[in-house]
């Protein structure tokens, strides 16, 4: 009881931080819920910081551990590569989906944009080519996305059109991304430079979480970004 009273005091201080920065709620349908309650037990705390709460929401829902354990889950969570090179793709595609949007359309209508398979299989598939081969990529991709059809956890898949299950873990992904795969605090100045990106407000929360994920692993690094 005392462990339950601690989470739903952390939630409610969580949201309540999001609603002070105009953000919609994170802990909204029963799968977050699980997600931040396994997180919860896990570290016995929600982490103070954004970036490593988010990462450890994304490293539950790709491990699964919210599901039964079972030969067919084990199998279904190893389709589609293993935890790093699957994470380091949606990262990708989380900022490719991050710069598809239309500028004048509002956040919440930009939060709701999908993208078909043929186009987020052309974007990841050179990052595929690199880590599988190229005889090896277009099998590798079919596996991933048949998983994250299947799984139903970071990607929602409706009629061939996929988006994120929540526009958090896109921005966050997207932050990842310019963390580790850019990594060079004048490249990532760069990217974000380009097309106006560090003045629209769509694209804040992703230069902040860039900031406060490099931050995790070198705060130096953060700094000078």
């Amino acid at each position: 009881p005392h462990q339950k009273q601690s989470l739903r005091g952390e939630i409610e201080q969580l949201e309540a931080l999001r609603a002070d920065r105009d953000q919609p709620r994170l802990v909204d349908t029963p799968l977050l819920v699980t997600i931040v309650a396994i997180v919860h037990d896990n570290l016995n705390t929600l982490p103070q910081e954004r970036a490593e709460l988010y990462e450890e929401c994304v490293k539950a829902l790709l491990s699964e551990g919210y599901k039964e354990q079972s030969e067919e889950q084990l199998a279904l969570v190893q389709r589609g590569g293993k935890f790093n090179e699957k994470r380091n793709i949606l990262a990708q595609l989380a900022f490719e989906m991050m710069g598809t949007t239309d500028r004048r359309k509002s956040k919440e209508e930009r939060a709701r944009t999908t993208v078909p398979e043929r186009q987020l299989l052309s974007w990841i598939r050179p990052l595929v080519v690199k880590l599988r081969g190229e005889e090896r990529a277009d099998g590798w991709l079919a596996e991933f996305s048949d998983s994250m059809r299947e799984r139903g956890s970071l990607l929602d898949e409706r009629d061939g059109e996929y988006r994120f299950t929540h526009l958090t873990f896109q921005e966050f992904l997207a932050a990842t991304y310019l963390g580790d795969t850019i990594g060079e605090a004048d490249e990532i100045v760069s990217r974000l430079i380009h097309d106006g990106r560090v003045a629209d407000s769509w694209w804040r929360e992703t230069v902040l979480l860039t900031a406060g994920y490099i931050a995790l692993r070198s705060p130096d690094r953060a700094l000078r970004l």
